[in-house]
């Protein structure tokens, strides 16, 4: 990792509440002109530290009133099934993040629904069915003080 200093870190900072900021408002909010500005933001992309830009989406806008943490547990850990059971997560777009963890569980996925029997529906066609899983253990979701949370960026 490189060291970022006091300019990266604003960067990153005000990209990280804006990615569509314009670089002209970028400059002027970090105290550089427009062509460092620019030429960090594209070492900053190209180093890895940017990965992409994307739009919020507002899941109770989409109608997505439900959302969970499923817990999963695998019956057989062989690269294969662990393979089988990624790709099936990657492909499916109600589930939204998947996270190899440590305790009781395997892993766990966040997963957005219309509501509970539409939750209901999708665990027993789709998580229950997924290769390698023995165990579901679903944590609802009853409200979400804080989201969408910034990256916490090194001081050195």
């Amino acid at each position: 990792m490189r060291k970022l200093d006091q300019y990266d870190r604003s960067i990153l900072r005000h990209l990280q509440r804006d990615g569509r900021m314009s670089i002209v408002d970028l400059a002027e909010r970090v105290g550089l002109s427009k062509t460092p500005t620019q030429r960090r933001v594209k070492m900053l992309e190209d180093d890895g530290l940017i990965e992409h830009y994307a739009a919020v989406l507002d899941p109770a806008s989409l109608g997505l009133n439900f959302c969970a943490w499923v817990m999963i547990r695998l019956g057989k850990h062989r690269r294969e099934t662990v393979d089988e059971f990624l790709a099936a997560v990657a492909k499916n777009d109600a589930i939204t993040e998947c996270c190899l963890v440590t305790g009781g569980a395997d892993y766990m996925l966040r997963v957005h629904a219309r509501d509970i029997k539409d939750y209901r529906d999708f665990m027993m066609a789709d998580l229950v069915n997924l290769p390698g899983v023995t165990e579901v253990t679903t944590h609802v979701v009853l409200d979400e003080p804080k989201t969408r949370s910034s990256l916490p960026l090194p001081t050195d």
